[in-house]
């Protein structure tokens, strides 16, 4: 299994300019990382060529391209929006030579049940595969959020869309944000697994709160031994969401994956 970094992991270092793209591609290259997961804080086109001649340069590919969407929405303006939003993702996928995108259900709002959004989401989902087929890009539709966050509903979003260009993004923290045992989803879902978010919890004041990965609660050892024993090896995504300054906690949670991934059967 390739290790990758997403830049979601350098977000508070965005939020301050203290950053670009190019500093986070720099810092995972000498790092050693196998590939880098792009999205998110382009501040131009023409950044993105530059960066993408930098990734050639050094011989890394965006192993996912990343988008924030939410199709949970009962507004089909609304939705079309976020349905037009991720095409473009999928153009810049495509343009940053990823074959693979991240992309989101959407998320609990008051009075919005799963059974009411489920249809809606259902449709839009419909919609981009289409497109994303097309373009030759594999959906990776992450366990992200409390609407679309259990074992059953993701299950049933894949069955009911039922692509091969529609695909999971396992991310192995957020099952338990929504009570779901993240070593029963992997034997559950390995299948249909083709990219993984790999993150670590503490509990602090009763929630969750990131950590460097190695260091929390996460079941990452038994989850990963599983992944390995049902043969996956597409990448797995380092995603720092602690408090500490995110180049030491990526350099950390990078150097703790690998010695786990060293101690798996």
């Amino acid at each position: 299994m390739k290790i990758t970094v997403t830049i979601y992991s350098f977000s508070k270092l965005f939020s301050r300019k203290v950053v670009k793209v190019k500093d986070f591609v720099d810092f995972c290259y000498k790092l050693g990382t196998d590939a880098v997961d792009l999205g998110y804080y382009w501040e131009s086109r023409d950044e993105m060529s530059e960066v993408k001649k930098i990734l050639k340069e050094y011989g890394m590919p965006v192993a996912c391209y990343i988008t924030s969407n939410d199709f949970a929405k009962l507004s089909k303006t609304e939705r079309n929006f976020e349905v037009d939003k991720v095409k473009k993702a999928i153009d810049n996928a495509v343009f940053m030579e990823s074959t693979k995108l991240r992309i989101f259900a959407g998320d609990y709002k008051p009075g919005l049940s799963y059974e009411t959004a489920r249809p809606l989401v259902v449709e839009c989902l419909k919609k981009i595969v289409e497109y994303a087929e097309s373009n030759g890009v594999t959906l990776v539709l992450e366990n992200h959020g409390r609407l679309f966050g259990k074992i059953y509903q993701v299950k049933s979003l894949l069955e009911e869309v039922s692509s091969q260009y529609l695909k999971l993004n396992f991310d192995i923290g957020n099952w338990m944000i929504v009570g779901e045992d993240p070593v029963k989803a992997a034997e559950e879902l390995y299948k249909d697994i083709a990219h993984v978010h790999v993150k670590d919890w503490r509990i602090v004041g009763g929630g969750y709160r990131g950590t460097t990965i190695g260091e929390g609660l996460v079941p990452l050892r038994d989850v990963l031994q599983v992944l390995k024993e049902r043969g996956y090896r597409e990448y797995l995504c380092v995603e720092y969401e602690g408090e500490e300054d995110p180049r030491l906690g990526v350099r950390k949670s990078f150097n703790n994956l690998k010695n786990i991934l060293l101690q798996l059967k």
